[in-house]
């Protein structure tokens, strides 16, 4: 086998380990005896199940990052590119909630494994917003005295509708396309230039 293909084999295995056990009660030896591999021989590509994991989440980020950096690069409206933004982050966030459930559930412990990669996706992600907001200022339909503070908000925003079902039930529906619309055209419109 390649060493691409034994690499790739390695981390989609792992990933299906880590989904079903959760990172805590993965080892190296589960994700070997899932591919069909020694022990010794997974070590021989990774150093630990840290850096697995972290290969992982990588990958599902920089999905989402170039997913989201390429429709705001994209002529499309500022309205758009914020619904756009909106929708694609909040069924990415709920979508990787319940396929790594067993991690978030755990992850407070092990954040220290993952901070780093918490903070760059964090920095990477408002960027993309800011290129959306600050086109919409130069288009002129918003005014904003604040653009760091505007994108922190609506992504806390964001990531708080993917907790939220966890806490309490919700007037609207998270996953309807009309009450999401809805919910987007309260933030859209409460940034548009007046």
């Amino acid at each position: 086998m390649e060493e691409k293909n034994f690499k790739s084999l390695v981390i989609e295995k792992a990933k299906e380990i880590f989904t079903a056990y959760g990172y805590k009660k993965t080892t190296m030896e589960d994700i070997a005896k899932a591919c069909h591999k020694s022990k010794g021989l997974i070590y021989h590509h990774y150093k630990s199940k840290e850096e697995i994991f972290r290969i992982n989440l990588n990958n599902d980020v920089n999905q989402l990052l170039f997913d989201l950096k390429e429709k705001a690069d994209s002529q499309i409206s500022v309205k758009n590119k914020f619904n756009y933004f909106f929708t694609t982050t909040n069924a990415w966030i709920n979508d990787k909630t319940n396929i790594y459930n067993k991690i978030v559930i755990e992850i407070f412990s092990y954040i220290d494994v993952i901070k780093d990669d918490i903070e760059n996706f964090h920095s990477k992600i408002i960027n993309i917003l800011k290129i959306i907001l600050n086109e919409g200022i130069a288009k002129n339909n918003f005014t904003l005295d604040n653009i760091e503070l505007t994108a922190e908000s609506i992504l806390q925003m964001i990531i708080g509708f993917s907790y939220i079902p966890f806490i309490q039930e919700l007037s609207f529906n998270i996953n309807n396309k009309a009450d999401i619309n809805k919910f987007i055209n309260i933030i859209y419109y409460g940034l548009e230039k007046r």
